[in-house]
Parts: C-alpha cells; structure tokens; sequence
C-alpha cells in the first residue's frame, strides 16, 4: 500500500515523504553529486506530465525494499556484490537534459555510469527483480540476434527504463565486462 505521509521541503527540493525517500537524497547529496557534478536531482519545476501524475511525485513504482517511490530513482544490488546501488534519471546544470547513471558499488566506493543517451522525455526507471525475461526481439518486434535473445535470465536485480505507457529496456550487468547490457522489452 502506498504510504502517503505528508509533502516536505529539503534542499531546495520539494519531495513527498514516503518510506525510504531520504536514503535517495542522502546518497545523491553524500556521494551522487561529487560523481556527477554536471548534474542535479530534478526540483519542482521539472516535474510535468507522468513525474507529477496524479497530484504526486510516486509513479507507483517499487524499489529493491518495496518501497513506493519516485519515478526518477530506484535501488537494488545491481552488481551482486550485497552492497546498495542507485540509479537515478539526473538532470544536467547546463542543458536541461536528463541522463540516467547509475552509481555502482566498486570496493569501499561508487562509480558512476551512464546509461543510454541524454533525451528531453520523462521517463521512469524501477528495480527489476530477477527471473526470466521476454525480450522486444523475443515478442516479434524484429529478429533475434545473438546480442539481443528472445529471453533473458536476470540472476540480480536489474534497472527497468521506460517511457511511461511506451517503450521500455532493462540494463543489466555483466560481471565479466564490469559493464551493463541494455535489452529492449517492448518499443
């Protein structure tokens, strides 16, 4: 169940209260924004069209404890290693482009990736849990190749990025590469 407490206002931001909200402010503010300084977090004037649905920030989405949240963020243990990793859609200080990044645990510290080219949309990014997975190639949107199967096995929680009622992708990581791999689920 959605648990709608009150609105409040934090570092310039405003920001529903909702179970685990400040662990994504927190991260972002600590560590987030000394990796992505050509970044920031959205603020309210950003928010138009699916990111303000309904009267609220929460586009209904969960994140790897469960927790609704905003559709902006999410979180999960992306690179197996046990430890939290984020993944937020940034905005940039100099184009007003969003980009997602996601900032992976790498020994005592994150790193920052980039994924997917920066757009002008709203788009919404979740936590996938694991299982198999139909692939876009899978359901007849084109062929299968050997990058891109019809089915994928995700054995960790994955990031879900799609475009609200469209086109939706799944990135996730390979150990071997230390990198992630994006597969399209629908176009």
């Amino acid at each position: 169940m959605f648990r709608f407490i009150v609105s409040i206002f934090l570092c310039g931001h405003i920001f529903f209260a909702e179970a685990g909200v400040d662990k994504y402010i927190t991260f972002f503010n600590s560590t987030g924004a000394k990796l992505a300084k050509e970044y920031r977090l959205p603020v309210s004037n950003d928010m138009k069209y699916a990111w303000k649905a309904k009267g609220s920030y929460t586009y209904k989405t969960k994140d790897s404890s469960g927790n609704y949240k905003a559709p902006y963020w999410t979180s999960g243990y992306f690179n197996g290693d046990k430890k939290i990793d984020y993944a937020y859609i940034l905005i940039s200080r100099n184009k007003n482009e969003k980009q997602l990044i996601a900032f992976v645990s790498s020994n005592n510290d994150y790193v920052a990736i980039k994924l997917g080219d920066s757009h002008i949309y709203e788009m919404g990014v979740s936590t996938q849990e694991p299982g198999e997975l139909q692939t876009a190639s899978g359901k007849g949107y084109w062929a299968p190749t050997p990058e891109d199967p019809p089915r994928v096995n995700i054995n960790r929680h994955a990031i879900s990025y799609f475009m609200f009622e469209s086109a939706a992708s799944i990135f996730i990581w390979d150990k071997t590469s230390k990198s992630f791999k994006r597969h399209w689920v629908s176009d």
